[in-house]
């Protein structure tokens, strides 16, 4: 900023002030829990040190001052990219932090075991198809012990983890599709389907 003062026929006065606005900006929000696959209905936290306000948007767009003011944890309950700006009196705003969120998968089953002694099966975590499993002709039905996190179904009907199903009938030379589904609260199912055939020969 340069001033100059002039008096009529004298040699005129300059004076130079420089000035710096500093360049320190307020600090970025960040997310808590981070980026990534959560429970749906889990709330998230945004945070700026300091700030005097954080505003947010959850459809992708970058926020503004106009937008949603933070005041309470954010709930997830699809999945969404939220974003969030930070503002303070004597500072630059924030740079604008990101979080995209998916819907975390339920674990998979430990274990499902079947009666009947069946052969042609071998339960593995990741596995969720099983085809050419086979009994005997003597049995005629079967149950199934499925052992895991959540909610467990067989074929429609609830099981707690670690405890046999009720008796599900096999006709002989007629395979039996047995459904299995795990789900957690706010997370995706998992489900088994275990084709299963009773030997028509006695």
């Amino acid at each position: 900023i340069t001033i100059v003062t002039t008096e009529t026929g004298k040699s005129a006065q300059t004076y130079t002030i420089n000035v710096t606005r500093s360049n320190t900006a307020q600090a970025t929000p960040t997310f808590s829990p981070v980026a990534g696959a959560i429970a749906f209905g889990t709330t998230v936290t945004i945070t700026s040190a300091t700030a005097d306000a954080i505003y947010y948007t959850t459809n992708g767009v970058d926020p503004t001052t106009g937008s949603t003011l933070y005041s309470a944890p954010v709930a997830i309950n699809s999945a969404l990219t939220l974003k969030a700006l930070a503002v303070k009196a004597g500072a630059d705003n924030s740079a604008i932090g990101s979080a995209a969120y998916t819907q975390a998968a339920t674990a998979d089953l430990s274990s499902i075991a079947l009666s009947g002694s069946p052969s042609g099966y071998t339960f593995a975590g990741g596995t969720y198809t099983y085809t050419g499993v086979s009994v005997g002709n003597a049995v005629n039905s079967i149950t199934i012990t499925p052992t895991g996190a959540g909610v467990l179904t067989v074929n429609g009907v609830t099981v707690a983890s670690g405890v046999a199903s009720g008796a599900i009938s096999l006709t002989a030379g007629t395979p039996a599709v047995i459904t299995i589904v795990a789900t957690e609260t706010g997370k995706s199912a998992k489900t088994y389907t275990i084709s299963v055939t009773r030997s028509n020969t006695a």
